[in-house]
């Protein structure tokens, strides 16, 4: 349970967006040239020996320890601090979502998409979503380690967009003749057999009607689909926060890369302070 935690910790915290604070800044970009700095002047002899031999105010070190060991490797730590920002920079881009790249948050996202939105880019933007939300919530269920449950990365996700689906579903035409069919393996065939005697909407047996490719859903289909198209603006933003918490062990692994080239960069810096602080 505790490793659960954990994960679930990670995957509420890491998410596309936040890491994209990072990835999309221009100083981030600049990093993954960090091969090329580091061939030009890690491994630039005469700059190498001139940064070794200087301590902080020009002072001489004062003795062999841990502190003046890792002073003396201080470019060295840059180096592959940048580089480890640089990769990470370059996972980012290569692995996160293009509507994160490119909007910073789901408002942005959803006023962008505004001034372009055609029924048809809603109705492939709202099945696309429910696609990436049954297939993470898939592989959860098969995973032993989530069998107590999904991970808070779909609970947000799904707080968002079952709701949004039994909306849909209580705002189509009552007398859909699809649903009287035998062919739908859903009680007595009926509307009424997508709702549970408590009243509760059976929001995962209308995302498997909707991405069925029988043709004895259609009407269903096509019916739902027009009175998803008339809320654009709420399917944009599922499709962003979708996006968001999508591809758990990518955005962890961009995550930790982007963790291990910060320390690295840290190390001089800290080895400067305590060389001051032991100075005096």
């Amino acid at each position: 349970m505790m490793l659960r935690a954990i994960f679930v910790a990670l995957s509420e915290g890491v998410r596309w967006s936040s890491l994209s604070k990072i990835g999309n800044s221009r100083i981030a970009t600049i990093t993954i040239f960090a091969p090329i700095i580091g061939y030009l002047v890690v491994f630039n002899s005469t700059l190498s020996e001139y940064v070794a031999l200087v301590s902080p105010f020009g002072a001489e070190p004062i003795g062999i320890n841990a502190i003046d060991y890792l002073h003396s490797k201080r470019l060295y730590f840059l180096y592959l601090g940048v580089l480890g920002v640089g990769l990470a920079t370059a996972l980012y881009a290569a692995l996160a979502p293009e509507p994160i790249k490119t909007s910073a948050s789901a408002v942005d996202y959803v006023r962008h998409m505004s001034d372009l939105n055609t029924p048809n880019i809603v109705r492939d933007s709202f099945l696309s979503t429910i696609s990436l939300y049954r297939r993470y919530n898939n592989e959860e269920q098969r995973h032993p380690m989530f069998s107590g449950g999904s991970l808070s990365s779909l609970d947000r996700v799904s707080s968002a967009l079952h709701p949004f689906i039994r909306s849909m579903f209580e705002g189509t035409d009552t007398d859909i003749d699809i649903l009287e069919h035998d062919a739908l393996d859903y009680g007595d065939e009926a509307r009424e057999s997508l709702v549970t005697g408590s009243g509760n909407v059976r929001t995962d047996s209308i995302m498997e009607i909707l991405q069925s490719g029988r043709n004895i859903d259609r009407p269903f289909q096509y019916e739902f689909l027009n009175e998803v198209v008339k809320n654009p603006k709420d399917v944009f933003f599922l499709e962003y926060i979708s996006l968001d918490y999508s591809a758990f062990a990518r955005r962890v692994t961009v995550a930790v890369v982007y963790a291990v080239g910060f320390t690295l960069l840290l190390v001089p810096t800290i080895t400067t302070l305590g060389i001051i602080f032991r100075s005096w």
